[in-house]
Parts: C-alpha cells; structure tokens; sequence
C-alpha cells in the first residue's frame, strides 16, 4: 500500500500524458482497497508485537477449596475454554491436574468439596447451555466424584450442586422442593419434598442435620423460610416462620445455633432501576436456638445499608460477623450472637469484597482495597479489630481459603503484566509460593504496558478514576484513543488482571489495544464499587437521570488534553452497562467520537423500569431520555454491535431494537452475533472471535 501511495505522488510531479492516463487507472484500482481515512489509519498502526490468541491463552484459575483436614486445595482452570481441575498438597504443594477434558464446549466445573477426609473432590459440570451447538445436547448437568490419587471419575448425580457433609461421607442437593442425600456409591434416595424451591442448603458442623431456605411465592410476592431436617429422625422444623423473607442460614461451630438473614418481601428492586434512594429494604440478622426454635434479633441495619452485598457468618460461637454500609463503606463489623451493640471491625476509606472466617483461629481473611484504592489486597482482622495484612506485594490478590490443619492460605492473585496464578504461604509468616507457574504458555507476552492510575474531575465535581494505558514508545506521533467503560455499573476496574475472569479478559483487550498504538483510558465512573455508597448509589444516574455520562465526557476531555493524543481519532468499547455508555456516547456526541464497539449493551430504560416497583408517568419521561435510543437522531458514528442470543442479563432484544434503528436512520454498523451463547460467553473461541473483530473494526474506523 505504501508503494502504490508513493507511486502516486510521485506522478504529481509527471506532465506526460501516458503517465496521466496510468495515473487515472491506478486511481480507479483504489477504489478496490480503503478509503484515504482507513489507509491512513493502517499506516499508524504497526504489526503488534502479540495476538488476540496470544494474549488470551492463559489459564484462569477459580474455585479455589481448601480440604477440611490436611493440607490439600483444589482448583478449577479455564485454559483457552477447557476445564480441568488442580491439586496440590502441603508442605510442598507439587501440583497435578486431576481432570483430562479437551473441548472447549462451554460445560464449566465447579468445586462443591472435598469428601472422605480430603481423599476425593466432588464437583459439578455444567450443562445447563449449548453454545458449542451439540446435537446431543441434554441441558444436564453432572456431579461427579474425583479420586485425588488416581483421577478416576464416578457419576453420582443428574444435578448442578450437592452440599458434603463435614463430618460423613453423605452429600445432599435440592431439585425444586425435593431433597436428596445419597453417599458415594449408593443410589441417590429422595428423603422429603416440600412446597416451593429448596436452596442454601448447609449441612451443621457435625454432620447430623441440615440447613435450607424453603423459597416460595410468584414475584412481587416472594417470601422464604429457613427448615433444618434431620435425616435420622426423619424431621422438618421451620424456624420461626412469617410473612418475610429470610435468607442464608448458617450455623454456628458448636451446631447450637443458626444465623440468618430477614427483610421484607415487597423488595425485588435492581440497584440499576430503582427510582429513588436508599434502594434497600431494612434487613436484620436473627440468631435461632436450634433445641427450641426460638429466635431474636441481634441487629438492625441502619437506614440506606445496602442488602445486595450482605454476607454473615460465624467468627466463633458467640459473634457473627457480617459487612455493612453504615458509615458510607463496605466494612466487617461483628455483633454477640445474644444481642447487642455491633462492633466495627474494619475502618477507612476502602471496602471489604470477599471474606472468609475461619472460627479455630477466630480470624476473618478478606480481600479488600486499603491503602491501594485501584487494587486488591489480602488482610486479616480479629474481634478486637486488630488488621493485618497477609500480602503485601504490588499487584491483586483475592479468594483467601485457608488448609484444614489452619497452616496455609492460599488464594490467586495476578499484577500488571502477569495473569491469575494460584499462591500459597505459610499463615505465620514467609514467602508465598506460586502454584503450577509452568501452565502459562511460552508465546504469552513479554511486552505488555503497566497502566497509570489517573484521576480526573467531572463538570460536577465527582473526581473519577481510570487507567491509562498508553502505547510503547516505538509508536510516533498523535495516537487515536479508545475509551473503555466496564459493566455492572457494580464493577470497578483494577490497575491490573482482574479477579473477575470476564474483566480478566477485558484488560487482556485494552493490553491487546495499547499494543496496537492505541492510547486506552479505562473509565472508572460512578455508580461503580470501590469508592464508597455516596459514589455507587448516586440518585440521579441510570435511568434517573444517566449523570454518568459527565464522566464519560470527562474521560474524553482528560484524552484530548494529551498531546500524544489525535482528538479526532477517540472510540469507545464496553460491555453490557459498558455497552450502554458506549452507545450513550455515539447517540449523544458522534462530534467526540468516531466509532465504537458496544458487546450485549443496554439502549432503553423503559425494557427495564417494569423491574421496578415503582412506575410513574414523569419517571418514565425521565428514563426515556436517560436511553441512548432517545438520542439516535445524533448518531453518526459506526458502531460494532455483539451480542449472544442467550443472553439472560442483557435481552438480546436489546440489539434487535438499536439495529432496527440504526438501519432507519441510515447509520453504518456491523454485526457478530453468537447463537446459543450467554452474557460472560462460554466459549473461548467466541472471545477471541469478538475481540479480533473488534480490533479490526477499530484499525479501520479510527
């Protein structure tokens, strides 16, 4: 291309006639190839120095379990969309994979324990999709019993999830209202059925009864109780039941008592929808006697506690620890299972994500972003509220599970340049120890960027958060850029490989993009976790008002005041909530930006708002004009539209309708659609697909 370009200059300068009439047939070939915008695009754009392949072909490590006796974890890999499961065992935790699966068909595994004191794993595999299209396909999923010593596998049941006895060899799991217990070995035995869906089933500390939700009722009117049975006398008890909905039970160590959550049951509310603030419903946590069923309530949470991330469980037996948004962020806090003031575990500016209390030692292990806003890292804290870190590296770390013997954590964790790895060390003190390193495959890049955290002001104030990844130095001149907007909006992005394996992905993209000469600018806007309620729950954003978009325009004009950065050459890209702000962006401002790449996004509020329980003639008004379909009459810029028709998050409808607009309106987009496949697509191919048409899509608009 660079030849025939110089060529034609070069005839510029040529009177004679022949070289005129060459000249002219040389220009009508052209119209074979892009136009002068896309040629030069392709020009600025160097071979980079990995693929789309490349840079996806890490293995993924999740359900991360740790034996209840010993010193043995197991895992799940996701390598290029096969699962397999990992062992490794203390104290020099050699590593070996247990499973031998080889297609990538989207049938993922999952770890429910370990069983005959740590000498097998029970696990589930998945088939409730089909997105490699089997013919065969029976929408069954298996649980399975895996030998640690042999790798022999042995069918045990047609269903997703089983509960393992702590103390026996007995699983139990729930279909509908029917619960099964069966031993490895044995045939399966239903032993009672009630109304309604059983779920959260928990067997107590000794094996000898078990813990369950009784869900029941039709939305909007759903409530559930909590029933223990007892499998050798044959008995149901319900626990104080009523009119509300109560939720994960849990028992204590000593098998004495049961934790549980109660709120009201008008309140299946999205935290996207919802019209006003606070969205949650008052909750409480109430603690049964299991001898005489009598329960009372040992906590109340304060107005505008949030019950979407309400978690509890037992520090020892006379304290439960649970998180809470009562002064604005997501803390530990642990109240007397007798009733009395909650104490405040946590404190500061940073949330608590994942946690796990482990009552021998009387610590609570958790990952959270203290003192490192845009990353995580693993503490732990006890009931005087002493915190410590258990790492300390610069990079993410998250999914602390501590061995039986109380020895080891181990947990995964990735930085800036490397992928998820699973590492273990000692609890006492020393170095971590990176399990199964070799997997990671030779061709993965060397050459990535480490981004920069940059923070930003909004036209209203909100200071916003990002990670600017800018491309190698071997790249010259002005550079387009390329906004990239999470989903969620419950999401918050990290200064390196994510923890969720979707985000996982999505950085690996921006990495792909950077390496391409692109400069990226991954938004952290409001409504997203991380920075504390006030920022996530702010009242006038999605559909009541969509104020998030100030932060999009924000992104924009940090990206046009580098001066590496060509102004006329900015796209978005983003998923699901991502997916709205980009489409947001080229409704509203096709002036700012020239293209973009929207996966299984949202484009009217009003498919939405009957979630709600709250409909008003002025709300609607207001959540149409929060809809980027409410501004197509802007849009100008070509778009990249890929969507899974699966979908059960984001109705794949949702595109159905932008298309049918966008085709009326005469504005150029290209489609990928993958049937059969779901929101986080099953298949690895399907990622790598999507990602290499975006990439493609992206060198020839900008």
């Amino acid at each position: 291309m660079k030849k025939k370009k110089n060529m034609l200059t070069g005839m510029h300068i040529v009177s004679n006639i022949s070289f005129f009439m060459l000249t002219l047939t040389l220009m009508g070939i052209l119209f074979l190839f892009p136009t002068a915008r896309e040629v030069g695009a392709a020009k600025t754009t160097k071979s980079p120095d990995f693929t789309i392949e490349q840079i996806l072909s890490y293995p993924f490590p999740f359900s991360l379990t740790a034996s209840l006796e010993g010193q043995r974890i197991a895992w799940v890999f996701n390598h290029q969309g096969v699962h397999n499961i990992w062992l490794a065992e203390g104290p020099d935790f050699q590593c070996r994979q247990l499973t031998n699966f080889e297609k990538d068909d989207g049938k993922g595994l999952s770890i429910m324990g370990f069983i005959e004191k740590g000498a097998a794993v029970i696990f589930s595999q998945s088939g409730t999709f089909n997105p490699a299209h089997d013919p065969k396909w029976d929408g069954k999923s298996i649980l399975y019993k895996l030998n640690c010593q042999d790798g022999k596998m042995e069918k045990l049941a047609e269903t997703g999830w089983a509960e393992v006895s702590p103390k026996t060899n007995l699983l139990a799991y729930s279909k509908k209202g029917e619960l099964y217990i069966f031993s490895p070995g044995e045939e399966a035995k239903k032993r009672m059925k009630t109304r309604g869906d059983l779920a959260r089933l928990e067997w107590s500390p000794d094996g000898s009864k078990l813990v369950m939700e009784s869900r029941r009722g039709e939305f909007p009117h759903r409530y559930s109780y909590i029933l223990i049975y007892d499998p050798g006398q044959e008995k149901i008890t319900y626990i104080d039941a009523s009119v509300y909905s109560d939720f994960r039970p849990t028992w204590s160590p000593d098998n004495k008592r049961i934790a549980f959550l109660r709120r009201l049951t008008h309140g299946h509310r999205s935290l996207i929808t919802a019209r006003k603030f606070p969205v949650a419903d008052p909750w409480e946590i109430r603690v049964a006697d299991v001898e005489n069923g009598k329960t009372i309530k040992v906590w109340k949470s304060p107005p505008a506690d949030s019950f979407a991330y309400v978690r509890i469980a037992w520090l020892d037996n006379e304290h439960v620890v649970f998180l809470s948004e009562g002064d604005g962020w997501r803390h530990l806090y642990a109240v007397p299972a007798a009733g009395g003031e909650a104490r405040q575990l946590t404190k500061g500016k940073f949330e608590v994500e994942q946690f796990t209390a482990v009552p021998s030692l009387k610590k609570v292990f958790f990952n959270s972003n203290a003192n490192d806003i845009d990353r995580r890292h693993i503490w732990w804290v006890d009931i005087r509220g002493n915190m410590k870190p258990v790492t300390k590296v610069n990079g993410i770390q998250w999914s602390p599970v501590v061995t039986g013997n109380n020895r080891y954590i181990a947990y995964i964790g990735s930085t800036a340049l490397m992928p998820a790895q699973v590492y273990v060390k000692p609890i006492n003190g020393g170095k971590a120890v990176k399990l199964a390193g070799d997997t990671l495959p030779d061709d993965f890049p060397k050459k990535l960027v480490i981004p920069k955290q940059v923070i930003f002001k909004s036209e209203d104030g909100w200071k916003i958060h990002g990670q600017l990844f800018n491309p190698p130095k071997s790249f010259k001149g002005k550079r387009p850029a390329i906004m990239y907007f999470h989903g969620g909006p419950v999401r918050q992005m990290l200064l390196g490989f994510h923890y969720s394996s979707y985000y996982h992905r999505c950085y690996a993209m921006n990495q792909y993009l950077a390496s391409r000469g692109y400069v990226v600018l991954s938004v952290n806007y409001r409504l997203g976790i991380g920075y504390g309620r006030v920022f996530r729950e702010v009242p006038d954003a999605g559909p009541r008002g969509c104020s998030e978009y100030r932060d999009l325009l924000a992104g924009a004009k940090f990206l046009r005041s580098l001066e590496y950065v060509d102004s006329n050459r900015i796209g978005l890209w983003g998923g699901s909530y991502g997916g709205l702000m980009t489409a947001l962006g080229l409704a509203r401002n096709s002036d700012l930006f020239a293209a973009g790449v929207d996966l299984h996004g949202v484009h009217d509020w009003n498919q939405w708002q009957a979630w709600a329980s709250e409909r008003e003639n002025d709300n609607n008004r207001t959540v149409w004009k929060s809809s980027p379909l409410s501004d197509i009459h802007n849009w100008r810029s070509p778009v990249l539209l890929i969507h899974g028709d699966d979908d059960r998050n984001v109705p794949f409808s949702e595109t159905l309708w932008l298309v049918e607009t966008l085709e009326r309106q005469g504005v150029e987009y290209e489609l990928l659609v993958f049937p059969d496949d779901v929101h986080s697509f099953l298949l690895h191919q399907n990622w790598v697909k999507a990602f290499k048409t975006a990439g493609s899509f992206f060198d020839r608009k900008l």
